[in-house]
């Protein structure tokens, strides 16, 4: 009796500290299951972003065309416009994610106002509430890899691969901007010292991401560079039309789409095997 007594301390406190211990393994799964799904929902919500991004792209570049005497491309404006609406409410969950909820009813709010006047402002102002709104989708993809804690993940493969896509996305818009504004000049027959300028700074910034792509994308973003140099840059006529500008382009911001979209599978497989680890050692009686 006498024995007992004087090990029921040690006997208590050796059980406080295996339950301890156990709770706090517990703890730690249940967080990284729970930092799993944010990923998981996080990078759906960037691909949905990928995708409004894509069109909003398409959209300012068919709007400055036609605000650069190009009025046949009108009718692709209204289809687009319902595509951009149907993303909108597929992301509204964006309103529930506190790092999100500003920057998206700004987006909405901004892309409302433009729609209701999109071919009523001139084409430089409809180019530039354009590049704001796209940059404001950028600032929402950062902030959801912020949501997502991806940037504190164990796995460097997947560290990199959330930074491809960030750059993909970047260098798809500088694409975007130069289709736009270049598919604008060759439309009208000329071009401003002003547009020869901004013509000039989207060739630079092509040609810096030409030295943190890989081989792959290197390709389309030169092609991007040759032609503005050649077409819009160099002394003459230009020897493309506007129509042959603008799908070269859309060929180049389509590579590098399809480039997003193979890393973006990859993460979201290796997620969902992450999250279906964690449950299934959830699921295991300690």
């Amino acid at each position: 009796m006498t024995y007992l007594s004087l090990n029921l301390p040690m006997m208590t406190f050796g059980l406080i500290f295996l339950f301890s211990i156990i709770a706090l393994l517990m703890l730690r799964r249940k967080t990284k299951c729970r930092l799993t799904l944010a990923r998981q929902h996080s990078l759906g919500q960037i691909i949905n972003l990928k995708n409004l991004i894509k069109l909003s792209q398409k959209h300012r570049g068919i709007s400055y065309r036609v605000l650069n005497s190009d009025p046949s491309r009108r009718v692709e404006l209204v289809n687009l416009q319902r595509q951009i609406e149907s993303l909108l409410s597929q992301l509204n969950e964006l309103n529930d994610i506190d790092a999100t909820a500003e920057y998206w009813t700004s987006f909405c709010d901004h892309w409302s106002r433009l729609q209701a006047n999109n071919l009523a402002i001139s084409a430089d102002n409809n180019l530039e509430q354009h590049n704001r709104l796209i940059s404001v989708l950028l600032a929402i993809v950062e902030d959801l890899i912020e949501y997502g804690h991806w940037h504190d993940i164990e796995w460097q493969d997947q560290n990199s691969q959330i930074h491809q896509l960030t750059n993909l996305l970047t260098a798809a818009e500088w694409i975007g901007q130069a289709r736009a504004l270049g598919s604008g000049i060759l439309a009208s027959g000329n071009s401003t010292s002003v547009e020869r300028i901004r013509m000039n700074f989207l060739k630079s910034k092509l040609l810096e991401h030409t030295h943190i792509s890989d081989q792959f994308i290197q390709q389309p973003l030169m092609t991007m560079v040759e032609m503005i140099d050649q077409n819009l840059l160099a002394e003459g006529a230009a020897s493309i039309s506007s129509n042959e500008y603008f799908e070269i382009a859309s060929r180049a911001i389509d590579i590098l789409m399809e480039n997003f979209d193979r890393s973006a599978a990859e993460l979201t497989d290796n997620d969902k095997q992450q999250v279906k680890l964690y449950s299934e050692e959830s699921a295991i009686s300690v």
